[in-house]
């Protein structure tokens, strides 16, 4: 059987971190002039949004802990007009040197954001490093980060490691679940099975033609056995069907498949 960590992330740690980043994003604000309703923080469990749909430009990480940092090309606009808000009476100068200043803020912004959270992290040498897909699994313990300016957004990716830092959690829990029988507990858990009992090819047109009384011979023989299959598809046993109680059943055969890797 594979067992991989499965991560429950409570709505305190998410409020602990995105704490940590509202301040940092409040504090860049107030620096800045920007209005503070301009500059908003949200925070989503990664498995909630999925993989697709995101441009991540750098990566940052430190003694196991990573983050993402990712924006549309859009959102450089955006910072412009929040740090600098139109008005016909700027003089020319003004104007040119607008885009180079919002330049400046983003590029502070990033530096903010990165120090909430991962302080003390070095950027990812070469070649920004992949995102592992597993970071949006359920339970993969990652959480994505949005600090919207406008219509567009900074997004920040935090690996289950930099999320424990930021919020660690409890020690007494923690002592509790590892002290118990996991396999004892796994015993009551219902688990649905179904049985393979074979296949068949049939031509499309006797397919459309077929009606109650047909028979559809299956490529598996009546001495043949059927295979047991998991949750997850995975192939757990082979067995001979069989009744008992006057219901369909299945009898394991000696030669039952191997659980390992089961879902």
């Amino acid at each position: 059987m594979s067992v991989r960590p499965f991560t429950l992330l409570g709505t305190s740690v998410l409020d602990t971190v995105r704490a940590a980043l509202a301040g940092a994003v409040a504090q860049w604000a107030g620096a800045w002039g920007v209005d503070p309703a301009l500059a908003t923080v949200e925070v989503l469990r990664a498995s909630e949004r999925g993989a697709s749909g995101f441009a991540w430009q750098q990566c940052w990480s430190d003694a196991g802990r990573s983050v993402w940092l990712g924006w549309q090309n859009e959102l450089g606009a955006d910072v412009q007009r929040a740090v600098f808000a139109p008005d016909p009476g700027y003089a020319p100068s003004l104007a040119r040197l607008a885009p180079a200043g919002a330049e400046l803020a983003f590029t502070r912004l990033q530096a903010g954001v990165r120090e909430s959270l991962l302080a003390g992290a070095t950027r990812a040498a070469g070649a920004m490093a992949a995102v592992p897909p597993a970071l949006f699994a359920q339970g993969g313990g990652a959480l994505l980060l949005r600090v919207r300016l406008g219509k567009q957004a900074l997004d920040c990716l935090l690996n289950a490691e930099a999320v424990s830092a930021l919020a660690p959690a409890p020690d007494q829990p923690v002592a509790a679940l590892a002290a118990l029988d996991y396999l004892q507990v796994l015993r009551a858990v219902p688990v649905t099975l179904t049985v393979r009992a074979g296949g068949a090819r049939i031509g499309l047109g006797n397919l459309m033609t077929a009606g109650a009384g047909d028979v559809i011979r299956l490529d598996n023989s009546v001495d043949d056995t059927v295979t047991l299959v998991g949750p997850g598809g995975n192939a757990l046993f082979e067995a001979y069907l069989g009744q008992r109680d006057g219901m369909v059943a299945v009898e394991l055969s000696s030669t039952s498949l191997s659980l390992n890797g089961a879902a």
